[in-house]
C-alpha cells in the first residue's frame, strides 16, 4: 500500500535533528575538516560491501564455493544486472554516502559505462582523480538529503537510469529505523533513479552497531520490527515482482520488469 508521508511531533523532532546533523556536517566540511577522518571506514572496497550484503541473494547456492565475499558480491551483481552479457559497458552505478572509487574498481573491467560516488566532500588527490577518470568514475560532493544533489546527478546522467544503487549506514540512513518518513523521501528518489532490472542494496543497521548493552540491542531490534521487518514482509507478500529481501542489517530490492512504478511504502506507521 502506498503511503503519503505525514508528520507528527515525533517525526518533526527527528527531521529537525537530521537538519541539525546536516548543518554540523556541512560546517565541518566548510572548516576544512576531513570527511575521511569522521568515519571508521571511508572509500570501502567491494569486499567490505560483500560482507554486509553477502546473504541478500537467492543465488547463494550457485556461489557456495566462493571464499571471498568480494568475488561473491561481484558475481551476484554482475549476473543479475547482465545475465547474458548484452548490457556490459552500458550500465550505471551509484554509491550514496561514499566516494565509490574502491567499490566500483572491484567489478569486471568496463562492466559499467560510468559510475558515481556521492559524499559530502571530494577528498581525492590528483592521482586518484586521474585514475577514476580512466575508469569513468565521478564523485559528486553533496548531501544525499538535499534535492539540489539529485538535480545535479540527474543532469550528469543525461537521461540514463541507474542499474546499481548501493549505500551503507555509516550515517546516511541512521534515522530510517526511527522515522520511516525519512526513508519514504530518500527511498522514492533512489527508486525513481533505478532502471528496470536494477538493484538497490541499502544497509540500515551497522553490523555490531556499537551497542554495548542488551537493552540497546533490544531497542535496535524493536525499531527494526516496527518498520523494516513489516515493510519487507509487505513487499514480499503484495509486490513479489520487486524481489525484496533483508538480513539483520541490510535489504535488497530488485526492480524487475513487473515491479511497481513507485516505491510501495507502509501505511499507518
Amino acid at each position: 500500500m502506498y503511503m503519503e508521508p505525514k508528520f507528527n511531533p515525533d517525526t518533526r523532532q527527528a527531521a529537525q535533528e537530521r537538519l541539525e546533523e546536516k548543518k554540523r556536517s556541512r560546517d565541518s566540511v566548510a572548516r576544512g575538516e576531513s570527511e575521511r577522518g569522521r568515519w571508521t571506514i571511508y572509500d570501502e572496497s567491494l569486499s567490505g560491501f560483500g560482507r554486509d550484503f553477502f546473504q541478500l541473494s537467492r543465488k547463494t547456492r550457485l556461489f557456495r564455493g566462493e571464499l571471498r565475499t568480494s568475488s561473491f558480491i561481484q558475481r551476484y551483481i554482475e549476473s543479475t544486472l547482465d545475465p547474458d552479457g548484452a548490457r556490459k559497458g552500458t550500465l550505471v552505478g551509484v554509491e550514496f554516502g561514499g566516494p565509490g572509487s574502491q567499490l566500483f574498481r572491484g567489478f569486471a573491467q568496463n562492466f559499467f559505462q560510468e559510475t558515481f560516488g556521492i559524499c559530502l566532500n571530494d577528498e581525492r588527490g590528483e592521482n586518484l582523480k586521474e585514475l577514476d577518470e580512466k575508469f569513468h568514475h565521478r564523485v559528486i560532493a553533496g548531501d544525499i538529503w538535499d534535492s539540489k544533489l539529485y538535480r545535479e546527478l540527474t543532469q550528469k546522467l543525461e537521461g540514463k537510469k541507474v542499474y546499481l544503487i548501493i549505500s551503507r549506514i555509516m550515517g546516511p540512513l541512521a534515522e530510517m529505523n526511527t522515522n520511516p518518513y525519512l526513508w519514504s523521501w530518500i527511498g522514492e528518489k533512489w527508486y525513481e533513479l533505478l532502471n528496470t532490472n536494477g538493484l538497490l542494496l541499502a544497509q540500515y543497521v551497522k553490523p555490531g552497531s556499537g551497542y554495548t548493552s542488551r537493552n540497546q540491542q533490544d531497542m535496535r531490534d524493536r525499531k527494526i520490527k516496527a518498520f523494516i521487518e513489516p515493510w519487507i514482509e509487505m513487499l514480499q507478500t503484495e509486490y513479489p515482482a520487486l524481489e525484496a529481501m533483508r538480513n539483520g542489517t541490510a535489504f535488497r530490492l530488485h526492480k524487475t520488469e513487473a515491479a511497481p512504478e513507485k516505491l510501495p511504502l507502509l501505511s499507518g506507521v
